[in-house]
């Protein structure tokens, strides 16, 4: 379920109001294949890992290559009071990685727990979610990530692992954040094959 995104549409591979993965019958043959490359990429793990592996195995753009570098050598755990992300991915896989979409990452807290929430738009004008405040994000966020967008902090790394019903994972986020710039790096897997890079900003209240 790909669409356009401009201001007024957003879209996600988990929010674009996300309901891909909540009941069998709404899973497509699409989601079936990246439940399957995914869980055969982490099959042999006890768990998946904190930091994601091998991020550029299969090769990346030179603008990929340095947000590793700066994701790993740079990159500390990302704050964990409310604030909000968007900026430029890139993506390995179904997209061409020289191509600019954007993202949207909510980190808020709920009952004590840090929670997370994402939008990834497609094809749209520039970032559509640069002027977003909490009260925007939360509103806009999908309520899909109240059950899903559990953050847990190790090695100096946030994730949010998504898994299927068989308690396989489907979608691994991780995120570190540049401690001078307050900039959030942000690599997601969806799939052995598609990854995306992200370079977001944090908004100022």
């Amino acid at each position: 379920m790909l669409t356009t995104c401009t201001r007024d549409s957003y879209c996600s591979l988990l929010s674009f109001k996300l309901t891909i993965f909540l009941s069998t019958s709404e899973v497509t043959i699409k989601a079936l294949i990246v439940v399957l490359l995914i869980s055969s990429f982490f099959t042999l793990a006890a768990e998946v890992p904190s930091t994601p592996p091998n991020p550029c195995y299969r090769g990346c753009t030179q603008t990929q290559e340095q947000l590793v570098t700066d994701f790993f050598s740079l990159g500390v755990v990302p704050q964990k009071s409310p604030a909000v992300y968007s900026g430029v991915c890139n993506h390995i896989g179904q997209y061409d990685p020289n191509y600019d979409h954007h993202a949207v990452v909510l980190i808020d807290e709920e009952n004590a727990q840090s929670t997370f929430a994402t939008i990834f738009a497609w094809f749209g004008n520039g970032d559509a979610f640069k002027d977003w405040n909490l009260a925007v994000a939360r509103r806009e966020m999908s309520p899909y990530w109240r059950d899903y967008g559990k953050l847990t902090f190790a090695e100096q790394t946030g994730r949010v692992v998504v898994n299927d019903d068989r308690g396989l994972p489907v979608y691994v986020y991780w995120m570190r954040q540049n401690p001078v710039t307050k900039e959030l790096l942000y690599i997601t897997y969806m799939g052995q094959s598609n990854k995306a890079f992200c370079r977001l900003q944090q908004h100022l209240e």
